[in-house]
């Protein structure tokens, strides 16, 4: 599973999260692993961890980009991937506005992922 955020020109900006349990299945999750995974980064070892269980999950992001700096008001895409060993993968992705308030947005479910709900302007 990788979740990340991308700037509108198609950058990634930062990655929210990792979870994979042997590194060589990263690069079954293409599309992540064209736009960043192959390339490394410390941002990528602070999000990796152990492929989570089926459940329930809560990502925050800071609103910094992978050099640790604020990400200006604007339009970002963020994106999820799954890829199960033996089984099918999942992209999804949606479009979100940053500074305009607080805002929710919904992603309809996949074949490897549920749904997911994203609120942005929620300072914690």
């Amino acid at each position: 599973m990788a979740v990340w955020v991308e700037n509108e020109q198609g950058d990634v900006i930062k990655n929210l999260a990792l979870w994979s349990k042997e590194p060589d299945w990263l690069k079954d999750m293409r599309r992540w692993w064209r736009k960043t995974g192959r390339y490394g980064g410390a941002d990528i070892d602070a999000v990796s961890g152990a492929t989570q269980r089926p459940g329930r999950y809560e990502l925050v992001w800071n609103g910094l980009d992978s050099d640790g700096n604020a990400v200006p008001a604007g339009r970002y895409s963020v994106h999820l991937e799954a890829a199960r060993e033996h089984g099918s993968r999942s992209w999804v992705h949606t479009e979100i506005e940053l500074g305009q308030g607080q805002k929710h947005y919904s992603i309809e479910p996949s074949e490897e992922l549920g749904s997911i709900q994203i609120t942005t302007g929620v300072t914690q």
